[in-house]
């Protein structure tokens, strides 16, 4: 005979097993939802619109849908206004991308603005000319940034040279011909003395030619501690390195961009263009290499410099020898 303390346990255990089909039913009906969403993270445009194939296929509330998936009732009903463009919008940006086709949105906005302002028309906004110019495929593809090349430095970088042949700097100086072609002169020079040990004009150097007119230099003066330039191709090639190490140079080789870090040779290219390049009309390669190797002796003998107290760089460099002379 079943006392009342058995049917309490009788109802309770039915009570309980009652919850435990509903958690079962509820974690069956979620991982139905889930699936149908792939268990991917859907942005709420996307959400909305799978909301239907989930109600279609559980059977689930739009309420109970919309907490699985994590989306707002009132984002579900949302229901989109399609954005007509005004008339002539689409005209307007096809004639400014015809005539700029490099040109970003936000001046392309003003432009096209100008343009219906000129028609009567109303101004259109930012975002509405970016989305137009996308769905018309104008859009401007961004470029990807080079990654510099650099060079290797081998030896630590002396703030300033504290003797001749201490550290050489080496530069290109680029002009063109009134025949027509373009030419490049190769200078070295010693950043104690301000003396230019070398110089090389030519249509194309390259890095052999580099390594010849160095070595040039090195028999009339004896070879430098270190030599310092920019990441040019010519002197972080390969061959450059080599020959430099078996010489017993050590290379300093500046930031990108910084040509603040290599202020002599630059103060000299400055110089050679605006006494030299800019005073002399060079019809052919040969009377511009004349004409440079006259500048130039006249800027080692004659011209005095104020960075080695006035005197020529010719003179300040036999007063300023280093101690391996």
């Amino acid at each position: 005979m079943m006392t009342s303390s058995d049917a309490q346990r009788l109802r309770a255990l039915e009570k309980d097993n009652k919850e435990l089909k509903q958690m079962v039913a509820d974690l069956l009906l979620e991982k139905s939802v889930l699936k149908i969403a792939h268990e991917k993270t859907l942005s709420p445009r996307a959400l909305r619109e799978l909301l239907p194939a989930v109600l279609a296929g559980t059977g689930c509330s739009e309420r109970r849908a919309c907490r699985i998936l994590g989306l707002h009732r009132n984002t579900a009903r949302y229901q989109a206004r399609p954005r007509l463009p005004s008339p002539g919008v689409e005209a307007a940006l096809q004639e400014v991308f015809r005539r700029h086709p490099r040109l970003g949105h936000r001046k392309a906005k003003v432009l096209v603005n100008r343009i219906l302002a000129s028609k009567g028309l109303p101004a259109v906004g930012l975002r509405q000319v970016r989305r137009l110019r996308r769905l018309l495929c104008m859009s401007v593809p961004q470029e990807k940034p080079r990654r510099p090349r650099r060079g290797v430095t081998t030896g630590r970088i002396p703030t300033r040279a504290d003797h001749a042949r201490h550290v050489w700097t080496w530069d290109f100086v680029s002009d063109i011909t009134t025949k027509g072609g373009g030419f490049r002169t190769l200078v070295i020079i010693d950043e104690h003395t301000k003396q230019c040990v070398a110089h090389h004009v030519a249509r194309r150097i390259a890095a052999g030619d580099v390594m010849d007119v160095l070595s040039r230099a090195i028999e009339s003066y004896g070879a430098p501690e270190h030599i310092r330039s920019d990441n040019g191709p010519e002197f972080i090639a390969r061959s450059v390195r080599d020959g430099l190490a078996a010489r017993g140079i050590r290379t300093l080789y500046i930031d990108p961009g910084s040509p603040w870090q290599n202020g002599y040779v630059e103060s000299f290219n400055s110089r050679f263009r605006d006494e030299c390049l800019n005073g002399e009309q060079l019809y052919t390669l040969s009377e511009a290499r004349v004409v440079i190797g006259d500048w130039i002796c006249l800027y080692n003998e004659e011209r005095p410099h104020g960075g080695v107290g006035y005197l020529t760089p010719n003179e300040a460099a036999a007063r300023r020898v280093g101690p391996s002379a």
